[in-house]
């Protein structure tokens, strides 16, 4: 008789982003997934948030300065949950995913974090695989 296979949990921290070409998202540090109201007609467009500290790294800026001159590329967008061997787990891909928006975390002064870089992505559709 075949054994099930085993489940595994995802744990929060283990994931890959891939944003497609031209975009490192390896420094991606906080992916916050879109709430899916069942009758959308109820919500407003659900937007697909990822954060990373601020770096010399301008993909995410070049993005945003290409898509507010109207030449913005729409982008097939994954985030993978992986478990303790890096293999997935299971996955969610955001079709013809486009930059809504850029902003980053405020300058203080007096605080010792890291600046972060967030982009907010508008997408077609979400599917999970």
């Amino acid at each position: 008789m075949a054994r099930a296979p085993q489940q595994r949990p995802a744990l929060a921290r283990n994931f890959r982003v891939d944003l497609g070409k031209g975009i490192d998202a390896s420094t991606i540090s906080q992916v916050i997934l879109p709430r899916f109201p069942a009758q959308p007609e109820y919500d407003s467009e659900p937007l697909l948030t990822l954060r990373r500290a601020a770096s010399a790294d301008r993909s995410f800026h070049d993005w945003w300065e290409e898509t507010r001159g109207g030449r913005g590329k729409r982008r097939a967008v994954t985030v993978t949950m992986v478990g303790a061997d890096l293999g997935p787990i299971f996955a969610w891909r955001f079709t013809e995913a486009r930059l809504a928006a850029l902003h980053y975390g405020l300058l203080d002064a007096s605080a010792e974090g890291v600046l972060v870089e967030t982009i907010e992505l508008a997408f077609a559709r979400m599917e999970r695989a």
